[in-house]
């Protein structure tokens, strides 16, 4: 595929398919992720060529064709009646988005990634590897040569599937927040900090991530326990990324300080571990995220604290 800056071929009316996730995790964060997800939609609108139409597709635990290449009008009315619901097939939805387009669409793919049901509707959890290599199989085996954007909506996000998929469709990856529309480049980050090397404890048993069920697992922003410093800095900086060094793979997460009040408990029944946090030796993480970086319990685990470069 051609530069992000490449316009549609002149005499073609540009289909821009919309593959949105309203599963129940898309319901949390600050802001909410799905009006950060909507936020993207508008962006898309508003860099779109006038003569665009626009088809729809939304995705829980199934995928639906809401509209079909239709008027911005009509899309942004099913826009205002979506309300999030359900668990996650990002299979489903990426597959009915590929069979609606063309090598002249344009598709986003909008999600925090967070899939949580195969496409069989047997099983799976957030962070299951299988999901991703099922979602990763389906781009590679449907094939698509259009424009292709994956853009990752909110702090517990799994990045590392969502930039898997913009590579095999060799298209572009975002986070939401930072996504200035169709022909915008992606941005660029630069590291601010880098705390390398700190021992993966389990999420402490006051935090609701820490004994996730099935059907509870979405109703919850996921977040990462750490030190008062590197909190502070995620707080300035707004953007964090667990990175497991043995492979490679990475996720974005929102920090929680340890001597915030509610882990107390925590602290006085685990004090060395406490302390490790305290000094970064150490981060606290639930069980989606360890099974999604492939990294056990006492192993090794990077923060990366980051910030868009100046354009």
């Amino acid at each position: 595929m051609g530069a992000w800056t490449d316009a549609h071929p002149e005499g073609v009316c540009l289909n821009i398919i919309l593959c949105l996730d309203i599963s129940e995790s898309m319901g949390y964060g600050e802001p909410v992720k799905i009006e950060q997800a909507k936020n993207v939609v508008a962006k898309i609108l508003e860099s779109a060529p006038s003569d665009s139409s626009f088809t729809l597709v939304t995705f829980d635990s199934e995928a639906e064709v809401r509209i079909k290449e239709g008027a911005m009008n009509s899309l942004k009315e099913e826009l205002s009646r979506i309300r999030v619901r359900g668990l996650s097939c990002l299979s489903a939805g990426l597959k009915k988005a590929l069979e609606e387009a063309d090598d002249h669409s344009i598709l986003a793919v909008i999600s925090d990634g967070r899939a949580n049901l195969s496409l069989n509707k047997m099983g799976g959890f957030e962070g299951s590897l299988s999901l991703e290599e099922e979602l990763l199989n389906i781009a590679q085996k449907i094939g698509y040569e259009g424009r292709f954007y994956a853009i990752a909506v909110g702090e517990d996000s799994f990045t590392y599937t969502l930039q898997r998929l913009a590579e095999v469709f060799r298209g572009f990856f975002y986070l939401a927040e930072d996504f200035e529309g169709l022909y915008a480049p992606p941005t660029v980050y630069q590291n601010v900090r880098v705390a390398k090397d700190l021992t993966v404890y389990p999420a402490p048993l006051e935090l609701p991530t820490a004994q996730p069920t099935w059907s509870k697992e979405s109703q919850v922003l996921h977040v990462t326990v750490s030190s008062r410093k590197l909190y502070e800095e995620y707080v300035k900086y707004g953007r964090v990324f667990l990175v497991n060094p043995s492979n490679g793979r990475e996720a974005r997460t929102a920090l929680l300080p340890l001597d915030t009040g509610v882990l107390e408990p925590y602290r006085r029944r685990r004090p060395k571990a406490a302390g490790r946090v305290e000094l970064d030796k150490a981060v606290l993480m639930d069980s989606s995220y360890r099974s999604f970086l492939d990294i056990g319990r006492g192993e090794k685990i990077n923060v990366r604290i980051v910030k868009p470069m100046v354009k």
